[in-house]
């Protein structure tokens, strides 16, 4: 893996490049990229050992500083933020291969996650939900690298990406390339650099994005649900796997009702509040200037439970879910 500055829709030779043609001279290399910066702006984002959530911050966090998560008002750790950069372009060689051939590869962790905050719910009339509609919501679609510890849920179980910086001339044109960045573990690509240098150490990729997000969680919490086994140090897989199913619930019904692709909605891990005893839950909102995606984000959090499928017909011209524990 490798990324690259953006690079230019049309490359044009300098004036030294046709004289040199004219001349027969070796052609001086034409320079293919747009910019020096093959990243975004760095920044850093960090999650509460107590409910889960996550927090970005724009700047690297200082152990002088306080930092609270803003949902549970638990004290984050400092050295727990990881540096994440969003990667502008990447490099490829245009050659199909199988992934055994690869010098390295493995499972990587992708996910979308939601900056934490604060939120206030509305209670809806006549049933159990209670719901928050932001009009700003900043996402992170992260991808952490491959697992390197077998505890998932250390951030520090996860390699990264760590990468040597140089530049690479191709013999055609021939076009060069700045500030290329390669994966450590790329050494056939690493050896064609020149000018190498140490690039990023361990960080990971994140692409940020602003959008719209819709909030849901249960206004009173039924007996026999587990709320405390969604997120944070008592989470338990099976609990938190019933509650992104319920959250799926919603998706599909909201892409039924708005009849659009349930794959147009992203799903946020729900969270749970370590001091409180509502879940929450939280759904991405992409837009697009023809149409509204809608990401339902949710901390609401459902652990073991079904769906009851009578519950699924329309009633009253209408199509409802009803969730009830087992």
């Amino acid at each position: 893996m490798g990324f690259t500055p953006v690079l230019k829709d049309t490359i044009e030779p300098t004036g030294d490049w046709y004289q040199a043609l004219r001349t027969r001279q070796r052609l001086p290399p034409v320079d293919g990229v747009m910019g020096l910066e093959a990243f975004g702006q760095p920044f850093w984002i960090g999650r509460c050992r107590c409910c889960g959530s996550w927090r970005r911050e724009d700047a690297e966090p200082t152990v002088d500083v306080l930092l609270e998560c803003r949902i549970c008002r638990a004290v984050l750790d400092q050295t727990g933020f990881k540096r994440c950069r969003e990667p502008l372009a990447y490099r490829t060689d245009f050659v199909a291969k199988a992934s055994q051939d690869s010098e390295h590869f493995g499972a990587r962790f992708r996910a979308v996650q939601a900056d934490g905050t604060e939120v206030s719910l509305t209670v809806q009339r006549g049933s159990n939900l209670a719901y928050h509609h932001a009009a700003v919501l900043r996402t992170f679609r992260i991808n952490r690298g491959r697992a390197v510890q077998a505890d998932p849920d250390d951030l520090a179980s996860y390699a990264g990406f760590s990468t040597e910086l140089g530049e690479e001339i191709h013999r055609t044109g021939p076009i060069l390339l700045r500030t290329q960045h390669i994966d450590i573990d790329q050494k056939s690509a690493i050896q064609r650099l020149v000018s190498k240098s140490p690039g990023e150490d361990a960080i990971w990729l994140a692409a940020p994005k602003t959008t719209e997000g819709l909030y849901i969680a249960p206004a009173a919490v039924p007996v026999g649900l587990r709320l405390t086994s969604v997120s944070g140090p008592t989470a338990v897989t099976s609990v938190r796997a019933a509650a992104l199913s319920a959250t799926f619930l919603f998706v599909d019904k909201a892409s039924l009702e708005l009849d659009i692709d349930p794959d147009e909605f992203d799903v946020i891990e729900p969270v749970v509040p370590a001091a409180g005893p509502r879940r929450r839950a939280a759904f991405a909102n992409r837009r697009s200037p023809r149409e509204r995606r809608w990401i339902l984000s949710s901390a609401v959090r459902i652990p073991r439970c079904r769906a009851d499928a009578s519950s699924l017909r329309p009633r009253n011209g209408r199509h409802r879910a009803k969730v009830v524990p087992t």
